[in-house]
């Protein structure tokens, strides 16, 4: 991990309400890899713990990269907890709740989570990370309801930013019924200063019981060191037939002023992918100075309509930004 002096330079303790605009806050990510396996446990969970220099108490945002999940009953979640000023667990579980299930009949076959770590909005309100949770786990009953297909939450902002955010959506829970394909869109609306509106919609008929969505905001506007956006398989086809390899471009409105590879870290926002079959989801990007690659891939029997990630990407050099990719995510992307 990155020195304790590159993690803390030029950071800030922040007391005002709205913070300075100038100064994008020093985050640390990576990706974790589920390891694969063709007959998984029934209650399948997996730990990782991941430990740091000394530094305050952090945020911490969780999301799905990577989904590889059976048809029975396709549930996941991902979640830090004992999170402290240099650790934290991040759980990639067979289960949609945080407290463990051993009758969990999910087959989690494999999966990769991606992780932002930020410092306290007491020190600096440039970043600010949360969670929200939409429904209640499947609980056993027949004819158990489920979600509507709209679902939205009000989020406040603990501190007010200078400027509306740009804000990014991870998906880190899920909960279908196995009857219907499974689709899923979470996304945000009406930001300003003070807050936004969280989505998390369904829709043509598919049964979602419980979803987890994080996100992050983060005071983009004006800096020229991060870029902030979405990408996703509508942007180079419908979803009206599935196609399990997908490839595309984004190009930024104006290129990174360094010659280096910009660092990047991404999570799914929104999928459909066709029930009674595997449910995988890949994700890999790869980030240029005025561009980034991305590929949202399926393999096997599953079939993938529709899929969508959220980015953030920053200059290596800026001094108030700082971590690595993990070298896990070499196993599913082209980094």
């Amino acid at each position: 991990p990155p020195s304790s002096s590159e993690q803390l330079a030029e950071t800030t303790s922040s007391t005002s309400q709205a913070p300075k605009q100038k100064q994008p806050l020093a985050p640390d990510f990576a990706t974790d890899l589920v390891p694969d396996d063709a007959n998984p446990p029934a209650g399948r969970e997996c730990i990782f713990r991941h430990s740091f220099t000394d530094l305050p108490l952090p945020q911490v945002a969780i999301g799905f990269q990577n989904l590889n999940l059976g048809y029975e009953h396709p549930r996941a979640i991902a979640f830090a907890d004992e999170i402290t000023p240099v650790s934290f667990n991040l759980h990639y579980n067979a289960h949609s709740e945080e407290k463990t299930n051993p009758a969990s009949d999910t087959k989690m076959c494999g999966g990769a989570a991606s992780w932002l770590r930020a410092l306290p909005v007491e020190q600096d309100a440039n970043v600010q990370v949360g969670r929200r949770s939409f429904g209640t786990a499947y609980g056993g009953g027949w004819g158990e309801k489920g979600l509507g297909d709209k679902n939205e939450v009000k989020v406040t902002f603990s501190r007010t930013f200078a400027k509306a955010p740009k804000v990014v959506v991870w998906l880190s829970a899920l909960d279908f019924s196995k009857a219907y394909n499974w689709r899923l869109k979470a996304y945000a609306s009406d930001i300003s200063p003070e807050g936004f509106t969280l989505h998390a919609d369904t829709w043509g008929g598919s049964i979602l019981y419980k979803t987890d969505v994080s996100y992050i905001a983060i005071a983009a506007d004006g800096q020229d060191s991060l870029r902030v956006g979405t990408f996703g398989t509508e942007d180079i086809r419908p979803s009206s037939s599935w196609v399990n390899s997908n490839q595309g471009l984004v190009k930024f409105e104006k290129p990174f002023k360094t010659d280096k590879r910009p660092r990047v870290v991404a999570g799914l926002s929104a999928f459909e992918v066709g029930c009674g079959r595997g449910f995988r989801v890949k994700m890999g990007v790869e980030c240029g100075k005025d561009s980034l690659d991305w590929r949202l891939d399926a393999d096997g029997d599953s079939h993938l309509y529709m899929a969508k990630g959220d980015y953030l990407a920053w200059d290596p050099d800026v001094t108030t930004l700082s971590g690595a990719m993990g070298p896990i995510l070499s196993n599913v992307s082209s980094l």
